[in-house]
């Protein structure tokens, strides 16, 4: 698992996006707007749909920028091995 640190989520979060083979679960909206030294988590998800490189990302909306935050993702699906 990866952690990922945004840096001025000290405002309302609106929303977690993400696309591609990720999904995201936070508690950033039960928080917010943050309180200054608070914290809230985002855990992103793969689950590949297919073998092979798999692409991509999670936007964090705040108010602080008027512009979504986002960091490109990539993983690696491989297939099942089937039983002899």
């Amino acid at each position: 698992m990866a952690s990922l640190l945004f840096h001025h989520l000290t405002d309302t979060t609106s929303r977690v996006e993400t696309d591609g083979d990720f999904t995201a679960t936070d508690n950033c909206m039960s928080s917010s707007p943050l309180a200054v030294g608070a914290t809230c988590t985002i855990v992103v998800i793969f689950r590949p749909t297919a073998p092979g490189l798999r692409t991509g990302a999670i936007r964090v909306a705040n108010s602080f920028y008027n512009v979504p935050t986002g960091i490109l993702l990539k993983g690696t699906g491989v297939g099942a091995s089937i039983p002899r």
